[in-house]
């Protein structure tokens, strides 16, 4: 019955169920037969369970539902559905953030052999970019034939998202197409196979999903005044600082527990004198084996740190939290993995254990005795669970062991520890979380923040941005070279840092890690020229930090972002003389302010011309943010801009 802060409680209507800026019409036909998003309707018909038999499609109809809850956090009910060769019956929970869990039970009522079955979602045209765990970018006609154990269909306003922990009830060949995706008359078909070749039934089927509209919550006030840096202490104008290892704070590389009290109050103590909040490093699924710092350690800046405190590996304490539950908490097979410069290892662990009871405490513990404002959660995913005992492993059809990528308990985690900062530290206090891990992941309502990037490695300069001008990324994991083939729409960008999904995202380039790269200023212009045209937060780490400051000095800060609305290149009504020129501006939401940047993102310096919007158009003239100089405006604006830059300029009365 709780509905954390920014959401708002569930409505139930005679067909629809209500929840923030989203309504999932449930009526008979279908298992849903509409979801409206944000005033955008996103399927071009119910989602129905089809079968084919001989090469004849038949579907299977469902009832209306019967409901078994209504409370102002979860809705659940029941559908039932029959044909000449099958029943179904149907579960679904959805919960205040539109997370909606499907259960589907499938018997059949004989022994008989049939082609297909699957569960077809039609959306609508407006949908054009895809996202799963591996290729992201515009989206194309698809057969996806490995595990996925999520995926994203969206455009620039509002999306769908399916996710399963494994394909355990699946009768499939791991060999052919799991999901396909095709063009049709009037928008995309998505088929889930259940069953995707021909293939004798004679036993029920029991499969679970779940499916989640976006975007999923409001942002929460300010947010876009956040400026992070991580890996270290840094002074302003950064004003959101993220720990780095976790030796800083605790005695090995993940712990949920301090070594003592007085690190973490005088950490606090810390950051508070610069007005910044702070954000310990943890792993919420994995912890360390042996302690490799002092208890008594006090705390220390990562330059002050005195190796008298570090424990020698052969002489090191174990955590006997891990060695006692080991067997609960280790996935199978276990997984030990060695971190930071301490090269201790730790342990990753499983979300349906009771080591999520062990780490919950740990926060409890933490924001009932601190004022500390946060966590950093790294590697904020589980890792594949095989383990036999626990029903996490099974086998494909064709004999290939699977195992179960653990999300919805994972949800669960995250959920629990939201409630806790809701609890102890109130929505006046966000961001609570800041988490790892990319927007279309099941767990993202309950991180304030999320962060990626780390998938593409530029080796060039400008690598960066030809990647992303290329109208799909293959993924897995890590990005290849550019093609060379080139489209100034950033589907790619658009389709994992959409402002809309409502979810700050910081971007963590990966420049430095070619060190010449990482010490180039130009490249960390080039960094901004995208990231801020999409109003993503940038995380300048691996590229030349000092230049991003300079800009938040010179731009933002003076500006004010927190208090303003954003319209990007897109839909915002300029127009300009090269396709590779592109202009976003902001608008503070009380008065006649702007804030109007054009990037570059072509390999040459040009003149850029700039037809502005109806709202700009009526200024004379405009201040450039960083120089600051005045510039006249005659039939919009005319300038100079080199190649991978921006230029901000300032549009208000006073100028």
């Amino acid at each position: 019955d709780w509905v954390p802060s920014g959401w708002v409680p569930i409505e139930v209507e005679k067909d629809k169920i209500k929840v923030w800026g989203r309504d999932y019409y449930i009526d008979k036909g279908g298992l849903i037969n509409q979801i409206e998003s944000q005033s955008h309707v996103l399927f071009s018909a119910p989602v129905k369970i089809k079968y084919i038999i001989n090469g004849i499609e038949n579907e299977i109809s469902i009832s209306e539902p019967k409901y078994i809850l209504k409370d102002k956090g979860r809705v659940e009910f029941e559908q039932k559905g029959e044909t000449s060769h099958f029943k179904l019956s149907t579960n679904q929970k959805i919960e205040f953030d539109g997370f909606d869990i499907v259960e589907l039970k499938i018997l059949p009522k004989n022994k008989f052999k049939i082609d297909k079955l699957y569960m077809q979602v039609n959306l609508t045209d407006e949908m054009k970019y895809l996202n799963f765990y591996g290729p992201f970018g515009k989206i194309e006609e698809m057969d996806i034939r490995e595990g996925t154990t999520g995926l994203q269909i969206s455009n620039d306003r509002v999306g769908l998202q399916w996710f399963t922990e494994s394909y355990k009830g699946w009768m499939i060949n791991s060999q052919k197409p799991r999901i396909t995706i095709k063009k049709a008359d009037k928008g995309w078909e998505v088929s889930f196979l259940f069953v995707n070749e021909p293939t004798e039934i004679e036993s029920p089927m029991e499969i679970r999903f779940a499916f989640q509209s976006m975007p999923v919550k409001p942002y929460f006030k300010n947010w876009r005044d956040i400026r992070p840096q991580g890996w270290g202490f840094v002074g302003p104008p950064v004003n959101l600082v993220m720990t780095g290892e976790g030796q800083i704070w605790t005695t090995t590389s993940t712990c949920p527990y301090p070594r003592n009290w007085q690190v973490l109050d005088e950490m606090v103590k810390y950051v508070r004198q610069f007005n910044q909040k702070v954000y310990p490093y943890l792993n919420p699924f994995s912890i360390g084996l042996y302690q490799s710092v002092k208890k008594e350690a006090p705390f220390m800046l990562h330059h002050q740190w005195k190796k008298e405190y570090d424990i020698e590996q052969q002489n090191a304490p174990k955590i006997e939290e891990y060695f006692y539950y080991a067997a609960d908490w280790n996935i199978k097979p276990p997984f030990i993995q060695e971190s930071g410069r301490w090269k201790d290892e730790r342990a990753c662990c499983s979300p349906s254990s009771s080591f999520v009871d062990y780490f919950e405490y740990g926060v409890y513990d933490i924001l009932t005795k601190t004022d500390l404002d946060g966590f950093y959660f790294d590697l904020a995913a589980p890792k594949i669970n095989y383990d036999e005992e626990k029903g996490f492993s099974y086998y494909t059809k064709d004999g290939v062991l699977e195992g179960t990528d653990e999300i919805f308990a994972a949800r669960n985690h995250f959920k629990r520890i939201y409630y806790l900062f809701d609890k102890y530290r109130g929505p006046d206090r966000k961001p609570y979380t800041l988490g790892h891990s990319s927007p279309e992941s099941p767990y993202a309502s309950f991180f304030d923040c999320c962060f990626c990037g780390e998938m593409i490695k530029p080796k060039k300069p400008y690598d960066w941005t030809h990647t992303y001008l290329q109208e799909r990324i293959e993924c897995r994991p890590i990005a290849p070279p550019p093609t060379g083939e080139i489209n100034y729409e950033l589907y790619p960008y658009r389709a994992l840092f959409s402002p809309f999904y409502n979810m700050p995202i910081f971007y963590l380039p990966q420049y430095g890690y070619v060190k010449e790269l990482g010490r180039m200023p130009e490249l960390s212009r080039e960094t901004l020229s995208i990231t801020f045209l999409h109003n993503t937060i940038l995380w300048p780490a691996y590229i030349y930090s000092s230049t991003v400051y300079d800009f938040w000095r010179k731009v933002e800060i003076p500006f004010g972002m927190g208090d303003t609305i954003f319209y990007p290149y897109w839909e915002n009504g300029t127009k300009t003389n090269y396709e590779f020129i592109k202009a976003s501006y902001w608008k503070k939401e009380n008065r006649d302010d702007y804030l109007v940047a054009v990037a570059n993102w072509s390999d040459e310096n040009v003149v850029a011309s700039i037809k502005l919007s109806e709202q700009l158009s009526k200024f004379e003239s405009c201040m450039d943010m960083e120089s600051g100089e005045k510039i006249k405006i005659e039939n919009g604006l005319e300038i100079e801009i080199q190649k991978h830059n921006l230029r901000v300029f300032r549009f208000c009365a006073s100028e």
